[in-house]
């Protein structure tokens, strides 16, 4: 296969990859809403940052002991703890009188970038995904250069596409359409990160 086929492959397992809802998602749209274009932005390279972990982890052959039954369930636990978490914050969020949605903390942007680092490093689905990707699809002779380039594409696609849903949610009609709805968004959002971590926590076991 040549390197032009083999991108061709990569970009467009990875898209699928990217673009399939999960917290990741969910995590960039509601910090979108209700913190603009720029919170996107930094949750979005906290994404990045997680996914050049992965990548590493997947060039170096970390994967493959990650995936192992032990260090899997304490990934599982993790990730479900964090995304119970969001969920506890999302369905505990207050609603003033005036029916406007309480701010429980408007994040800084170091905050911001470490919530979607998080939230992409415990994905329990990551390591699975990057070790098949360096096992099945990329050659076991392909170059460093090549190696690097790959990876600079697939980092290039992730801050793309999630800077493009925090773009997508964070528009003024957007905004206002989904702050009518006050509360609900968070308690929404609570309980999907609620029942992706109850998911992940049952999985463990």
């Amino acid at each position: 296969m040549s390197f032009l086929s083999l991108l061709a492959v990569v970009v467009l397992a990875h898209l699928v990859a990217v673009s399939m809802p999960g917290p990741d998602f969910f995590c960039v749209s509601q910090t979108s809403i209700q913190q603009g274009r720029k919170a996107g932005i930094y949750m979005s390279l906290g994404i990045v940052a997680g996914c050049v972990i992965h990548i590493v982890a997947g060039a170096l052959g970390v994967a493959a002991l990650l995936v192992k039954p032990e260090v899997m369930a304490f990934i599982k636990i993790a990730c479900a703890l964090y995304l119970l978490y969001l969920g506890w914050k999302g369905l505990t969020a207050r609603q003033a009188a005036t029916d406007v949605v309480v701010e429980q903390d408007i994040l800084s942007n170091k905050q911001l970038f470490f919530k979607g680092f998080w939230c992409n490093l415990l994905n329990p689905k990551l390591p699975l995904y990057f070790l098949s990707l360096f096992t099945v699809i990329l050659p076991p002779d392909i170059s460093t250069f090549e190696l690097s380039l790959l990876a600079a594409v697939m980092m290039s696609l992730t801050f793309g596409w999630f800077a493009m849903v925090g773009y997508f949610f964070a528009a003024p009609k957007i905004q206002q359409q989904f702050k009518k709805m006050g509360v609900w968004i968070d308690r929404t959002a609570g309980a999907l990160f609620t029942a992706f971590g109850l998911g992940v926590l049952f999985s463990a076991r």
